[in-house]
C-alpha cells in the first residue's frame, strides 16, 4: 500500500512540477490505451471499398496489427523519453573534456524538468569551485614568494662558497619551473642569481672576492643581518649587478656610511637598481610620473640606526633621467609648496626629516620614516655624500642665489636648466617654480616650458618661459597660441610694446581667465590663467623687459633615440 501511495505522491510531485509535461503524459497513455479499442473496432467494420467489383471488405489482421503498431509508436516513444529523463545515467552524462569545453556546457544539453533551477545550481556550484581554487592559487603563489625570498638570501651566502654554490645551481633551476607551473614572474634579481650560477668564471670571481672578508671575519659566509659594507662585499654586490646600471649603483655611499648607522638589508643584498622597464616594481603607482620625464633608472639603498633597528630607516632613491631638463622637471613636480630649502646640488628642499635635490641629470629623495632629529641628519648627510659623488664641489656649493640678474645668469650659465628656471621673475609671492615635460595648460603643442606662480592682492597668475632653437619655431608657437585661444572662445588684443617684438592679450570674461603672451627673439613667454587683466598685463611687461634678446634653446632629446651608454 505504501508503495501505490508513494507513486501516486511522485506522479502528484510530477504534474505540479511541470504542468505541460504532465499533460503531454496523460495524453499519451490515453492514446495508447485507446488505440487498441479503436482498432479493433474498425477491423470489424466494412470501410474499404475495393475498386474492383465495388465490393466492401473488411481490412486483413496483418493490416490492422500493422496500422495499431505504427500508430502506438508515437505515443510509446513520447512516454519513454519523458522516463527516461527522470533519471540520471552517469555513463552518458559523465563530462568528457573532448567533447564539451565544461560540465556546464554539456550539463545544459540534459536540464532536468526545472531548468531554471537547475542553471542556477551549476552556475553557483562552477563559482564556488572557481573561488576556491582562486585562494589555493593565491596561497600557492604566496608560498612559492616566501620560498623565492628564502633562496635569495641563500644564494647571497652561497656566493661565498664554492661547494654551496655548486649544489644550488640545479636547486634554482627547479625552482624555475615551480614558478613557471604558478605562473609567478621571476624579478630581476633571480635572473641576475640563475646567470651567475651558470657562468662558472664569474661565480668563482664573486667567491673568491668575497673570501678575504670572511677569512679576516672569521666567520661562516651566511649573512649575519645588515652592517656596514667594507670594500671587499660592496665591490662583490656591484659585480652582481648589470653593468649598465654599475654607474648608477657606484652613487649609493655604501663603503661612506656614517658611524652610528648600518645598511639595510633587502633580501639577502644591499643595492637594488631598476631601469624604466621595471621601476613599478619598486614604486608601484608613482613609476608613470617618472616615465612622463624619460627616467632611466634608479638605484635604492636603506640604512637603519645600529643601537635601535626598529626605530625606523632612511630610505636613499637615486634616479637618472635621460637630461638634466628631465631631472629638474621630476624634481619640481615633487617640491613641496613650503618646503625648507636645502643647499645641496642644483636646488634641494627639506620636508620634515626627508630631504631631496637635483643636480644634474639626478634626482636624489632621501625619506626618513622617522621624525626623530637624528633620522634628519642623517638624510642631509646622504644627501652630502650623494651630491659630491655625482659632481665633486657639488655638495658643498648648493644653487646659486636666485637674485642674480637675468643677463648675468644667461650668459654664465647658457643652455643650463637651472639658470633658464631663474629668467623667471622674482615677482610678488612667487611660488613652485618647475618644468613641465608636455601638455602645458592642456595645450599639446606646448612643451618643455619653465613656469612659475605668482599672486598678489589682485590677482594670482602663472608666468612661463620658453625658448626655441630660433624665432621661427618661437613665432610659429605663438600664432598657434593665439589660434587656440580664439577658438576656446576669447577675444584677442594685439599691444603695442617697446620691449618684445610682438605681445597680446587673450581675454575671455565668461570664464575669469586672462593671458598676455609675448614674443622676443627666440622666446616665447608671457602669464597664463591670470584671474584680472591689468596685473597680468602689467607683469608681462616687466618680464619682457628683463629678458635677454635671445636664449640658448633647449637641448632636443629623442625618446625615440638610443640612450647614450652613460644613460644610468
Amino acid at each position: 500500500m505504501n508503495g501505490l501511495t508513494d507513486y501516486w505522491a511522485d506522479l502528484r510531485a510530477f504534474a505540479l512540477e511541470s504542468p505541460l509535461n504532465a499533460l503531454a503524459a496523460v495524453a499519451a497513455a490515453a492514446a495508447l490505451a485507446t488505440l487498441p479499442i479503436a482498432f479493433a473496432v474498425l477491423a470489424r467494420t466494412p470501410w474499404f471499398k475495393a475498386r474492383r467489383g465495388r465490393i466492401l471488405q473488411t481490412p486483413s489482421f496483418a493490416a490492422v496489427v500493422s496500422g495499431l503498431l505504427l500508430s502506438m509508436g508515437i505515443p510509446a516513444i513520447l512516454l519513454g523519453l519523458m522516463v527516461k529523463s527522470q533519471y540520471y545515467d552517469r555513463n552518458r552524462y559523465e563530462f568528457d573534456p573532448n567533447r564539451v569545453s565544461s560540465v556546464l556546457d554539456q550539463g545544459r544539453q540534459f536540464e532536468l524538468r526545472t531548468l531554471r533551477e537547475s542553471l542556477e545550481k551549476a552556475d553557483e556550484a562552477i563559482r564556488a569551485e572557481q573561488k576556491r581554487l582562486a585562494a589555493e592559487r593565491k596561497s600557492l603563489v604566496d608560498a612559492v614568494k616566501k620560498l623565492d625570498q628564502a633562496m635569495l638570501s641563500l644564494g647571497e651566502a652561497a656566493l661565498r662558497h664554492r661547494a654551496t654554490s655548486d649544489a644550488l645551481a640545479p636547486t634554482v633551476q627547479a625552482l624555475g619551473g615551480v614558478r613557471k607551473a604558478v605562473g609567478l614572474d621571476a624579478d630581476a634579481r633571480w635572473q641576475e642569481l640563475v646567470a651567475i650560477l651558470n657562468d662558472p668564471q664569474r661565480r668563482l670571481g664573486l667567491i673568491e672576492a668575497a673570501a678575504p672578508v670572511v677569512a679576516a671575519a672569521g666567520v661562516s659566509a651566511q649573512p649575519a643581518g645588515p652592517a656596514p659594507l667594507s670594500l671587499g662585499p660592496y665591490e662583490a654586490e656591484l659585480a652582481a649587478i648589470p653593468a649598465a646600471q654599475v654607474p648608477l649603483a657606484r652613487l649609493l655611499p655604501l663603503d661612506q656610511v656614517p658611524a652610528g648607522w648600518n645598511v639595510g638589508d633587502l633580501g639577502g643584498r644591499h643595492i637594488e637598481t631598476f631601469t624604466a622597464d621595471n621601476l613599478f616594481e619598486k614604486i608601484n603607482g608613482r613609476a608613470e610620473s617618472f616615465l612622463q620625464y624619460s627616467v632611466t633608472g634608479m638605484a635604492y639603498a636603506q640604512f637603519e640606526p645600529v643601537e635601535d633597528p626598529e626605530a625606523g630607516d632612511v630610505q636613499l632613491y637615486v634616479y637618472a633621467f635621460v637630461d638634466p631638463l628631465r631631472a629638474l622637471g621630476k624634481y619640481g613636480s615633487e617640491r613641496p609648496a613650503e618646503a625648507e630649502p636645502l643647499g645641496v646640488g642644483s636646488d634641494g628642499y627639506v620636508d620634515g626629516t626627508s630631504v631631496a635635490f637635483h643636480l644634474d641629470r639626478y634626482f636624489v629623495q632621501i625619506v626618513s620614516s622617522s621624525s626623530e632629529p637624528r633620522f634628519g641628519e642623517m638624510a642631509r648627510r646622504l644627501a652630502s655624500l650623494v651630491a659630491e659623488r655625482i659632481r665633486p664641489g657639488a655638495a658643498s656649493a648648493g644653487p646659486e642665489p636666485s637674485s642674480a640678474p637675468a643677463s648675468t645668469a644667461a650668459a654664465t650659465e647658457a643652455a643650463d636648466p637651472v639658470a633658464l628656471m631663474k629668467l623667471l621673475p622674482d615677482g610678488p609671492n612667487r611660488d613652485q617654480p618647475q618644468y613641465v615635460a608636455q601638455d602645458v595648460f592642456g595645450y599639446s603643442f606646448l612643451a618643455d616650458v619653465f613656469l612659475a606662480s605668482y599672486r598678489d592682492d589682485e590677482a594670482s597668475w602663472q608666468a612661463f618661459l620658453r625658448p626655441y632653437a630660433d624665432g621661427a619655431a618661437a613665432s610659429a608657437v605663438f600664432e598657434k597660441y593665439l589660434e587656440t585661444a580664439k577658438a576656446d572662445g576669447a577675444t584677442v588684443e594685439l599691444l603695442e610694446v617697446e620691449d618684445a617684438d610682438r605681445m597680446a592679450a587673450c581675454s575671455n570674461p565668461e570664464i575669469g581667465l586672462y593671458d598676455v603672451v609675448f614674443l622676443k627673439g627666440n622666446t616665447l613667454a608671457g602669464v597664463n590663467g591670470s584671474t584680472a587683466r591689468g596685473p597680468a598685463e602689467a607683469f608681462a611687461r616687466r618680464f619682457a623687459r628683463a629678458l635677454p634678446a635671445s636664449l640658448p634653446s633647449l637641448p632636443e632629446t629623442s625618446l625615440a633615440a638610443p640612450l647614450p651608454d652613460d644613460a644610468y
